[in-house]
């Protein structure tokens, strides 16, 4: 590790696309909420697009896809990671990580009970509501919390772009796989990566906010 004092940067173009995506997630939820006929017939017409054109082959590997990405393998490998920084002395990163992935997975979860959304009619495999999207929310907060801990890697710039790239292709191929094997509509999709997004710039904020003050007041330590 690199550096030992973890400081998001204050990027105001990931601020500004933080606010986008809660906006977004704020009109899809309305939406949704209104049962908007626009959006479910856009999201209806988008399911049996992909519904007429599955494989065999394509479902096989769309669902390993959305098995690596399910919410509790993600939240296990971050929690993983959080007991190596509190092992390493990083305690108030390792409090920060599990704080982030518990709330954050908690928060969707509430979601799905207070909307209620009925999944695609063509799916037959999952009995959960479907806005918004849990392997959506989850491997976004999973993504951008590693995306944000890659400063502390010693390791080149390039590398870092390389893994950066790898974990949203991840992320991008986990959330089609949803709407490909009809497990969700593209807005519960949609709103679930908004929202976890948005999340995550919150909780950068609240470390910078509060870690240092923390150390200062030899917690955590």
């Amino acid at each position: 590790m690199a550096n030992n004092n973890l400081k998001f940067k204050n990027n105001r173009w990931l601020n500004l696309f933080g606010t986008v995506s809660l906006a977004v997630f704020f009109l899809l939820a309305i939406a949704v909420k209104l049962h908007s006929s626009e959006l479910s017939r856009l999201d209806r017409a988008i399911s049996l697009f992909f519904y007429e054109r599955r494989s065999r082959n394509l479902i096989f590997a769309f669902q390993f896809i959305s098995d690596i990405g399910r919410p509790t393998i993600t939240a296990a490998i971050i929690i993983l990671l959080a007991l190596v920084f509190y092992g390493n002395h990083r305690r108030i990163l390792a409090f920060w990580l599990v704080l982030s992935t518990v709330l954050g997975n908690l928060f969707w979860q509430l979601l799905k009970i207070y909307f209620m959304r009925p999944r695609p009619l063509m799916t037959t495999m999952h009995h959960s509501f479907a806005f918004p999207s849990g392997h959506a929310a989850s491997v976004v907060i999973f993504a951008f919390l590693i995306i944000s801990l890659l400063p502390l890697l010693n390791v080149s710039k390039k590398i870092k772009k390389v893994m950066t790239v790898i974990l949203l292709l991840f992320v991008l191929t986990v959330c089609f796989s949803r709407i490909y094997l009809e497990a969700h509509y593209l807005s519960d999709v949609v709103s679930g990566a908004a929202l976890a997004f948005s999340w995550i710039i919150f909780m950068r904020h609240i470390y910078n906010k509060f870690a240092e003050k923390l150390l200062l007041a030899k917690m955590f330590r």
